[in-house]
């Protein structure tokens, strides 16, 4: 009875922690943009998948694969790994590229 118990809190403690930390990249999930005039000059967008895009202009400059761990996005371009802070309020995300800040709406 305590085995089975004790396999039973195991689960639920696991089950509760990859939930927790699916929360963030679930809130990620989509494309955001900085838009000035109609003109989509900066956009991020994360699938479910773990892929991510960023574009400028219209124009995809980087592909990669993503995870979230807390408020941090983890990618990898040729090999070298960068890390984002970020937030999300209502429809806001900001992020911080090592000290510099941007905000940047949902799209979709």
């Amino acid at each position: 009875m305590k085995k089975t118990l004790s396999i039973f809190i195991a689960t639920l403690m696991i089950v509760s922690l990859l939930m927790a930390s699916c929360g963030a990249a679930d809130k990620l999930t989509g494309k955001w943009a900085v838009t000035a005039g109609g003109i989509e000059s900066f956009a991020m967008e994360f699938t479910k998948d773990g892929k991510m895009t960023i574009s400028t202009m219209g124009v995809t400059t980087v592909e990669a694969d993503y995870k979230v761990k807390d408020n941090t996005i983890t990618y990898s371009v040729g090999g070298v790994e960068s890390k984002i802070e970020f937030t999300i309020k209502n429809d806001t995300l900001n992020l911080d590229f090592g000290g510099i800040a941007y905000s940047l709406n949902k799209v979709d």
